[in-house]
């Protein structure tokens, strides 16, 4: 029992999880099976999101190391844009079983956007109103393509939008 106690814990059940984890084992057939499953959903979520903090971290290396200290924001900023309008295209083409050629075009118009969001933070761009960025959003959206490639970019732009981080960049780029 001691042995299986240290194993238990070892892989990340709780001291207060592991009394019934063990009783599951010498009572019902299932629910140690059960158990040990759950536990290991829960462990692949959390490297899905170490995954996910490790890549950031290495994106913010890269930019950092490729910017004078006073553009790091920048920098930072536009991987970190660029890195979540390629997540919502690949997850819209995804979702959508959508062919490369709509999301390579699909990511072309996002990737860009993002870039351009920076841009405007940057007072790169001057002058656009709201309004017009919107339109022009919408144009973009409903711009040449097949009903794939819009629904795709469509799909891909709520996405974008949806990433809480990246709020702040697009209030600041539209003037919130």
């Amino acid at each position: 029992a001691f042995y299986l106690v240290r194993q238990l814990t070892k892989v990340g059940f709780t001291p207060a999880e592991v009394g019934p984890v063990v009783l599951d084992m010498a009572e019902s057939d299932d629910a140690f099976v059960c158990a040990l499953r759950k536990r290991a959903y829960i462990l692949v979520d959390q490297r899905s999101e170490i995954d996910a903090q490790v890549a950031a971290l290495e994106r913010f290396e890269e930019a950092a190391a490729a910017s004078a200290p006073e553009e790091r924001l920048y920098a930072v900023m536009t991987v970190e844009l660029v890195a979540s309008a390629e997540r919502a295209v690949d997850t819209a083409a995804f979702e959508l079983r959508a062919p490369d050629s709509a999301r390579e075009r699909a990511h072309s118009r996002l990737v860009g956007a993002a870039r351009d969001l920076v841009a405007v933070i940057r007072g790169e761009v001057v002058g656009v109103s709201v309004d017009e960025a919107e339109a022009c959003l919408t144009a973009g959206c409903a711009a040449e393509g097949t009903p794939c490639e819009q629904a795709l970019l469509a799909r891909a732009v709520a996405r974008f939008l949806s990433e809480a981080e990246n709020g702040v960049p697009v209030e600041l780029a539209f003037g919130r």
